[in-house]
């Protein structure tokens, strides 16, 4: 099956993003792991977003293993067992897009110590099973933005998130050091529950007036 064009991720991105999926219910293989199928799902969804958006080239792997666009795009990937996805578009307007899918049954209620900071605890420790997952997926879209442009590794408790569950929307800041690195602005993004799976999507839009700044690859990938 080859990736289609999700209307999820439509429904979250601005106009100027496009968004790909790949189902991979099914697609066990003898020859190759679960592992290297989501990952190349994740690179054709990558691919269809490019042709979309009219880019040429390919996704390829920077030596921290975090996708490389080529020029004149931005993007992101994001798979779990079951689905990948990818975003991409124009970096003339976008200095940062982040996207991320989870499977709210793996994300744990052992995991909030890990994730939660500031005032989050007593944000989501009421409804953990739902709000947990999902701010877990925020912050993996929000540094998926960050760390193209900064070069900085981030743990979750490093971002925290102000939700706006009626709206669908959240906000995103660096809490580290790294907050004043002049390629960081709050982000803004969206969210949804589509299926069994939890999906975000942030991004920040290009400030003609400041040119991103691209700091040392040296660290994790971004998905």
């Amino acid at each position: 099956m080859s990736p289609r064009a999700s209307a999820v991720l439509r429904d979250l991105l601005p106009p100027q993003a496009y968004a790909f999926e790949h189902d991979l219910s099914g697609a066990e293989s003898a020859t190759t792991s679960a592992r290297q199928r989501e990952f190349h799902a994740g690179r054709d969804c990558a691919h269809a977003a490019l042709q979309r958006l009219g880019v040429g080239g390919a996704v390829g792997r920077r030596p921290d293993r975090s996708p490389d666009w080529p020029p004149g795009s931005t993007g992101s990937i994001a798979h779990c067992p079951h689905l990948a996805v990818a975003v991409a578009g124009p970096d003339q307007h976008f200095a940062g897009l982040g996207v991320d899918l989870e499977d709210p049954s793996a994300v744990t209620v052992d995991l909030a110590a890990m994730v939660l900071t500031g005032r989050e605890p007593e944000q989501v420790l009421h409804n953990a099973a739902t709000m947990l997952p999902l701010v877990f997926s925020m912050k993996e879209s929000a540094y998926k933005c960050w760390y193209p442009l900064t070069g900085v590794a981030l743990d979750f408790i490093d971002i925290e998130v102000s939700v706006d569950v009626d709206a669908g929307e959240f906000r995103a800041t660096m809490v580290t050091s790294a907050r004043h690195h002049p390629a960081h602005v709050p982000t803004r993004g969206r969210f949804t529950r589509h299926r069994g799976h939890v999906y975000t999507a942030a991004w920040i839009v290009r400030d003609a007036s400041r040119p991103a700044v691209a700091g040392p690859v040296t660290a994790r990938g971004s998905g």
